[in-house]
């Protein structure tokens, strides 16, 4: 015979509620007919991919360019401006995280 899986506390991890749920879990469960939330999933959605790509192309690129003797300033010029990218990117998902929270 089957048993049905303990179950957690209500709302506690391993629960039945948000904080027991995967990310993507809640956010296909979640309404998204606000433009706040809307514009923070895209953003993050947009931020992941450029910060795995300053950390895993750009970098090793430019790594291996200063060890080859190329100047320092010249191999990190696109590393700088795409993290920089990355900072504006952030904060502007933190304004975003604020406007959510007030339920706009």
């Amino acid at each position: 015979m089957r048993r049905a899986p303990p179950q957690g506390p209500p709302g506690g991890v391993g629960g039945g509620g948000p904080a027991g749920r995967p990310g993507l879990e809640n956010l296909r469960h979640a309404r998204l007919d606000s433009p706040w939330l809307i514009a923070r999933v895209l953003l993050v959605l947009g931020l992941v991919p450029l910060a795995a790509h300053r950390d895993f192309a750009l970098l090793p690129r430019a790594l291996h360019a200063i060890e080859a003797g190329e100047a320092p300033d010249a191999a990190l010029g696109a590393f700088r401006w795409v993290d920089r990218l990355v900072v504006v990117g952030a904060v502007a998902l933190l304004f975003l995280a604020v406007g959510v929270a007030r339920g706009r």
